[in-house]
């Protein structure tokens, strides 16, 4: 697994307890155990068992592991060795179909969420939105339920009978916690995808 390994990719570690969860970067590897570093404090707790979710060359990385040790903002995990790669994309776009709101200033609209990933949605409205411009967007749906800022980048006219627009964009995590229950709503639903097919 190390091998698919960049200097920039993510461990996201997550436990039963989302409260508790994680984002934290490679430091070394040896003797098959890991040590990762992230932001202090950790709330992670020696013996919690847990599914790891990790960027890397070959796609998205994803297995389970038990914690062995938390020091600061450091702690050690066992090198898988079980692991599947999920995905070729790193952020794969998740089909949703829900409405959810935006909002900016006094501007509110209820629009439909068509896809999403980690980074970014695409989204339908009857009225057309600025580009460029910051929105909040609500996420209140499945288990997710998380507040971000969407900057709408790509826009095109949907005509015909159901007149309106699609929109794509960023989202960008107002809190390391929403950003964290994003992926691990989106790495699910690609594991529950791929292992239907």
């Amino acid at each position: 697994m190390l091998e698919y390994l960049q200097d920039s990719s993510l461990f996201y570690i997550l436990p039963e307890d989302i409260e508790t969860a994680g984002i934290f970067k490679l430091r070394k590897s040896e003797n098959n155990t890991m040590t990762l570093f992230g932001k202090s404090p950790i709330k992670l707790s020696v013996g919690n068992n847990s599914e790891v979710f990790v960027n890397s060359n070959e796609g998205i990385i994803y297995f389970h592991t038990v914690i062995k040790n938390v020091t600061e903002n450091i702690i050690e995990v066992d090198l898988p060795q079980d692991y599947e790669i999920l995905q070729r994309r790193e952020s794969k776009r998740v089909k949703i179909g829900c409405p959810v709101v935006i909002k900016k200033d006094d501007f509110e609209e209820n629009v439909m969420l068509i896809d999403i990933s980690a980074g970014g949605i695409k989204i339908f409205t009857k009225n057309q939105i600025q580009l460029n411009k910051d929105y909040e967007v609500i996420l209140n749906f499945d288990n997710l339920d998380a507040v971000f800022t969407f900057l709408p980048q790509r826009i095109s006219f949907e005509g015909e009978e159901d007149k309106g627009y699609l929109i794509s964009g960023q989202i960008v995590s107002k809190s390391p916690k929403d950003k964290i229950a994003l992926v691990q709503y989106c790495y699910k639903k690609i594991f529950e995808q791929s292992n239907r097919e």
